[in-house]
């Protein structure tokens, strides 16, 4: 963990170093917001959970189609189905996840924009400790409004999670 919390921290403190390539650009920004999601596996293989999330994404914009961000998000999550193994029936979801963004087509004129990004960071899973989390995302940003899907997986080879989620996000720029 203190090497995760190092590299951020040297991270960031690299990007107040660059410059965007955009003088109209403003780097800094913060997404608000919060989202539906579910998740798949377990130690069965067949334990479904469902729930809701809040996040904070303070990102940097890098040049115009580039954006680095750190993912600040919790959820809680609600047992949907059944297990032969006793499963916890409602648990908190923290994660917290290095991002990065690629704006495949922006629209200026119009004020939105459409991007791809991926995401990496420690998360917890219904029955472990802390573990690796992946995700793969795409969304629509318009005016300051930002519509994202995600599919991610968690966890180790003992028990490992799927999940997917979908997020409305308010950004302050």
């Amino acid at each position: 963990m203190r090497i995760f919390i190092l590299t951020t921290g040297l991270l960031l403190l690299g990007l107040n170093l660059i410059k965007a390539q955009n003088d109209e650009l403003k780097p800094f920004r913060v997404e608000v917001g919060g989202g539906l999601g579910a998740l798949y596996g377990g130690y069965s293989g067949d334990d479904f959970y469902t729930g809701c999330s809040f996040y904070v994404e303070p990102k940097y914009q890098l040049t115009n189609r580039y954006a680095l961000g750190l993912l600040i998000e919790g959820g809680f999550f609600f047992f949907s189905g059944y297990s032969k193994y006793e499963v916890t029936p409602i648990f908190y979801c923290p994660r917290m996840l290095l991002t990065g963004d690629y704006y495949y087509k922006i629209m200026p004129e119009k004020n939105k924009a459409s991007f791809v990004g991926i995401g990496l960071g420690p998360t917890v899973a219904p029955y472990d400790e802390t573990n690796l989390h992946f995700i793969l995302r795409t969304g629509y940003e318009k005016s300051h409004f930002r519509l994202t899907a995600s599919i991610g997986f968690t966890g180790n080879t003992r028990d490992p999670f799927l999940n997917v989620g979908i997020s409305l996000g308010y950004v302050f720029r």
